[in-house]
């Protein structure tokens, strides 16, 4: 199986990383999830409240085995997930 996709990552939309996953090689795949993650300094940092910046994630042109794939949004923890197509936005806003 043949993994392809791009990924972003935004911080107040400012581009921080940008992957390119191309042509990776996996065995069997049946289901997947797309991820993205805030890291904090501290503990205290944790708290929802505490998000001082808008952070978001983008995967774009996900295929497997060249073709799209589509995600689906059924859970979201603390943030919107916005799929179109073969692509989805993970965002976290602040407040």
């Amino acid at each position: 199986m043949i993994v392809t996709m791009k990924y972003g990552i935004f911080y107040n939309k400012v581009v921080l990383q940008t992957v390119h996953f191309l042509n990776t090689k996996i065995g069997t795949l049946k289901r997947w999830k797309t991820l993205a993650a805030a890291a904090v300094k501290t503990d205290s940092k944790r708290d929802p409240d505490a998000i001082v910046a808008n952070f978001s994630a983008t995967f774009s042109e996900i295929k497997i085995d060249n073709k799209a794939a589509k995600p689906v949004a059924d859970i979201a923890d603390k943030a919107k997930v916005s799929p179109s197509g073969n692509n989805v936005t993970i965002a976290v806003k602040k407040k």
